[in-house]
């Protein structure tokens, strides 16, 4: 498929497209903590355009058609999201290695443990709303303020306006494979919830951590991390 990517349009504009698919299986035994047993199917297809103008401009589109058959008990939010866009973005150089991204956008930094896609569930974990990135070869810096997109089988899925996550993440990478991470996170959440009598929300977070990865001459590995959280809870 050679031939899909990397296509040029005149001497400004470069344009590809693609997607993947999957089918699983799933046999759930005492499913959900003793819901009872659970077998079901999940199907899901993502495709994308990508176009760029130089390297000034980008617009990318991504689409999720996610589906769930046969399960003995409800589906979960994230089992369907039929027809949706997953990303909608825009991205806009304004510097030498700096990008300003406004839009639907998916998040992961790190090792995954604390922002990620959630690429096992059925429908991925994705955002609304900015975000500005600066690259370099020894350092990497990102903001951003987004909401959470929230997956509606039967409609266009919108964001949680109730809820707000903003943050800081510096990574400095001395050498190849070698990274350290400082960060600062905000979880604002003003909905209420309660499950089984006890309260979840709502909550204002602070997550101050760091991470350390890397190797020794490709024969060790490490991935250390570590992190404080401050707030309140309703």
């Amino acid at each position: 498929f050679d031939e899909m990517k990397r296509i040029r349009l005149g001497d400004s504009w470069l344009f590809s497209t693609g997607g993947s698919s999957w089918a699983r299986y799933m046999n759930e035994y005492n499913s959900r903590l003793g819901q009872g047993d659970n077998v079901y199917y999940l199907t899901r297809a993502r495709a994308y355009a990508d176009l760029w103008y130089e390297d000034r401009l980008r617009l990318y589109a991504e689409g999720i058609f996610a589906f769930t058959d046969w399960q003995d008990l409800p589906p979960l939010p994230s089992d369907e999201n039929r027809a949706d866009f997953l990303t909608l973005v825009v991205d806009l150089k304004v510097a030498d290695g700096t990008y300003v991204r406004a839009g639907r956008q998916e998040l992961l930094f790190g090792s995954q443990r604390l922002i990620s896609p959630l690429d096992w569930a059925n429908t991925r974990r994705t955002f609304q709303g900015v975000r500005g990135m600066y690259q370099s070869d020894e350092f990497d810096a990102d903001l951003f303020w987004v909401q959470p997109v929230i997956p509606n089988p039967s409609r266009l899925d919108s964001v949680d306006n109730n809820q707000n996550f903003a943050g800081a993440w510096a990574t400095y990478k001395p050498k190849k494979g070698t990274t350290a991470d400082l960060y600062y996170l905000m979880l604002d959440n003003t909905n209420g919830m309660t499950q089984q009598r006890v309260t979840r929300a709502p909550f204002t977070l602070h997550t101050i951590g760091g991470r350390s990865a890397g190797d020794v001459d490709g024969t060790y590995l490490w991935d250390v991390e570590g992190a404080v959280q401050l707030g309140t809870l309703a």
